[in-house]
C-alpha cells in the first residue's frame, strides 16, 4: 500500500520506518527535503521510501498520516485539503502547545477534541484520530 506521512519529525520517521518495514511505500512530506536527517533516514530504509513536499504526499498516499505540530497542522491542511478528499487520514497529533522553559499545555477546551478540529478541517475525508 501507499502511505503518505505528512511530517517529517520524529513520529513521522518512526512510523514510516515501521510501515516499510512490513512492505509498504512510504512518502514523508515536509517543507524541507534537504534535511540530512530526512536524507539518512531515507537511505537507511529500503528503496521503498521517499521524499517529498507535503502536497507530494498527500497525492501519493491512498492512506495518508498526519504527523505534523499542532501549531502547524491548520495551515498545513488548508494546503492539502484537496488532495485527501475521499482518503482514510490517520491523526496522530496532539494539541499541545510547547512554551519556552514552560511545560507543555494543552490547547483545546473540553468542548472539542483535536481529531474533531481536524475533522472539520477535513469534512471530505475519513479521519481516524490514534495515539
Amino acid at each position: 500500500m501507499r502511505i503518505g506521512i505528512i511530517g517529517s519529525g520524529n513520529v513521522a520517521q518512526a512510523l514510516g520506518k515501521g510501515l516499510l518495514d512490513e512492505g509498504h511505500d512510504v512518502m514523508l512530506g515536509t517543507r524541507n527535503q534537504n534535511k540530512r536527517k530526512l536524507a539518512m533516514w531515507k537511505k537507511k530504509n529500503n528503496k521503498h521510501a521517499q521524499l517529498g513536499n507535503v502536497t507530494q504526499a498527500a497525492e501519493f498516499g491512498e492512506v495518508v498520516i498526519l504527523a505534523v505540530a499542532w501549531h502547524a497542522a491548520e495551515d498545513v491542511l488548508a494546503q492539502i485539503r484537496p488532495e485527501l478528499s475521499g482518503k482514510i487520514v490517520i491523526d496522530v497529533t496532539n494539541p499541545i502547545l510547547f512554551k519556552d522553559d514552560e511545560p507543555p499545555v494543552l490547547t483545546v477546551g473540553h468542548s472539542m477534541s483535536g481529531g474533531e478540529i481536524v475533522q472539520q478541517s477535513l469534512p471530505d475525508s475519513h479521519v481516524v484520530k490514534t495515539l
